[in-house]
């Protein structure tokens, strides 16, 4: 069974399919942008936070080695280095001793131009085959010839970090070399300085911009967690982190963004800083859910205006439909009028337009009707006198005769009368 339509109705379901049409499309080119927008603005803003704090981090190990080559490049402690190394087995220990008040005289005056604004703690002061000259703190062990750090600082300078308690402390190791030393020559002792770690705490435990899941954290070589997080508790050397931006740095040597899991083996979105060189990646990181929420809020908010539109479209639609079927249900009924016999109706509908030139051009018909029904009726009724007359003269006519009195000839009519 076919299913028809009033007027009015059709317009509405043109105009609303017509607003759905092109609301979908928009929405879903809307969608895709905003999720590609806001994934690109996150990415952004963390490649910002990771490079950022990284170029920081980079500066502060930077600074803190060459503040500690300060300590290996003082005269008096080449000095003092030398003559030590150059001490007999037997009678070092007391050379040791007797040169301790020299040694104390320049750390301290390190520590009065630098070492407090740094964090500095203690500095050990070893020979070349690892007996310890100087140390500021307690001693740990007697020989450092086998010790890792001591072996590696013979070479170059570096940062490296340590646990202490449920944190960590900076390990800064430097060579000293003779004052007449040449490049290439052999380093002459190390320099060893701890310093703590409130500067690097400050830079990785700010989440400012972050959002309620970001965190920005340090791994080291083994893969080891050297800062807080901030969903698991005690993590400094206790938390591996073998996600792919860390073997991103550690084995390529490059930066990585993009979406991986973590630590938590929990979907996020991050960016590296990577610092080989300097035995750490900075990692900056959100979750994914978090970076998704903006994305499912701006959908939302766009299918709210949608849905908004498509209701005052449909009014408007409703009301624009209105005002064209009205003046042509007029015309129907009045056409409906006219054919049930009256002809005196009239839309007299005036809009400007062509349902109102129609409207006019309907009227003028009816009129025209109208008169020709008036104009047939009073011809029937002279058609019905007629008819009167002639019945009646049909009722006398055995008693009148008709008489044609006409010229011979002067007719067709006559011409063929027989006489």
């Amino acid at each position: 069974m076919a299913i028809s339509f009033a007027l009015d109705k059709k317009l509405i379901l043109l105009v609303m399919g017509v607003s759905i049409f092109t609301l979908s499309i928009t929405a879903f080119l809307s969608f895709n942008y905003a999720e590609q927008i806001l994934k690109e603005r996150t990415g952004e803003q963390l490649f910002g936070e990771s490079t950022i704090r990284g170029d920081t981090l980079r500066f502060l190990f930077e600074s803190r080695v060459e503040q500690n080559q300060i300590i290996a490049t003082d005269p008096m402690i080449k000095i003092l280095v030398s003559d030590l190394n150059q001490t007999p087995e037997g009678e070092l220990e007391d050379s040791i001793e007797g040169k301790r008040r020299d040694f104390l005289t320049e750390i301290q005056a390190f520590q009065t131009l630098i070492g407090f604004s740094i964090g500095f703690e203690d500095v050990k002061i070893i020979g070349k085959n690892g007996e310890i000259f100087f140390s500021l703190g307690r001693i740990e062990k007697n020989n450092f010839e086998n010790d890792p750090l001591f072996q590696k600082g013979i070479q170059s300078s570096f940062v490296e970090f340590e646990p202490f308690q449920d944190t960590k402390k900076m390990i800064v190791i430097s060579p000293i070399f003779a004052e007449d030393s040449k490049i290439g020559d052999e380093a002459i002792g190390v320099v060893i300085a701890r310093m703590r770690t409130a500067a690097i705490d400050d830079i990785l435990l700010n989440r400012s911009g972050l959002g309620e899941s970001g965190e920005i954290y340090i791994v080291n070589r083994d893969f080891l967690m050297l800062s807080e997080s901030r969903f698991i508790e005690n993590t400094i050397f206790k938390q591996k982190v073998d996600t792919i931006p860390v073997q991103t740095c550690f084995t390529e040597g490059i930066d990585y963004e993009g979406l991986y899991t973590d630590y938590r083996e929990t979907s996020i979105y991050g960016s590296s800083y990577c610092a080989r060189d300097l035995g750490f990646v900075l990692l900056a990181e959100i979750d994914e859910a978090e970076t998704i929420q903006p994305i499912l809020t701006l959908q939302w908010r766009i299918l709210e205006t949608g849905l908004l539109i498509i209701s005052g479209m449909a009014v408007v639609a409703f009301i624009i439909s209105k005002s064209f079927s009205r003046p042509l249900i007029k015309l129907k009924n009045a056409a409906n009028t006219i054919a049930s016999g009256n002809f005196e109706v009239r839309t007299k509908i005036t809009t400007s337009d062509e349902i109102g030139e129609l409207s006019q051009a309907f009227d003028s018909m009816a009129q025209k009707l109208q008169d020709s029904i008036i104009e047939i009726k009073e011809k029937a009724d002279v058609i019905k006198q007629q008819e009167d007359i002639l019945l009646q003269f049909s009722d006398y006519s055995e008693k009148y005769c008709v008489c044609m009195i006409d010229i011979i000839n002067s007719t067709k009519i006559t011409t063929k009368l027989s006489e």
